[in-house]
C-alpha cells in the first residue's frame, strides 16, 4: 500500500466516525425531546384524563429551563422538576 492509499484509508476512517458520531448525537437530541412527549401519551393511555395537556406542557417547559441551567454551569439551587421529584418518590 503506497502514501496515498494509506491516506485515503484514514482520511474515510476518520469521515465514517465524525458521521456515526454526528448520528448518535442526533439521535440522543431527537429522544431527548420526544420523551416528553411519549411520556405524555403513555400516561394518557394508563389513566386517561389525569394530566391535561396544559399540565404536561407546563412541565415540559419546567423540564427544559431546569435542563438549561445545569447545562450552564450555573450554582444549582433547591428546586426540583416535577418529574426528578417523581422520581424519587
Amino acid at each position: 500500500m503506497n502514501m496515498s492509499q494509506e491516506f485515503d484509508q484514514s482520511l474515510q476512517s476518520a469521515i465514517e466516525s465524525k458521521k456515526l458520531k454526528f448520528i448518535d448525537q442526533a439521535k440522543e437530541s431527537i429522544l431527548a425531546r420526544l420523551r416528553s412527549i411519549i411520556e405524555y401519551k403513555i400516561r394518557e393511555k394508563i389513566a386517561p384524563h389525569t394530566v391535561t395537556e396544559e399540565m404536561e406542557l407546563s412541565q415540559y417547559y419546567v423540564d427544559e429551563a431546569l435542563e438549561q441551567h445545569q447545562a450552564s454551569g450555573k450554582p444549582s439551587h433547591g428546586f426540583k422538576s416535577f418529574s426528578q421529584f417523581v422520581a424519587e418518590q
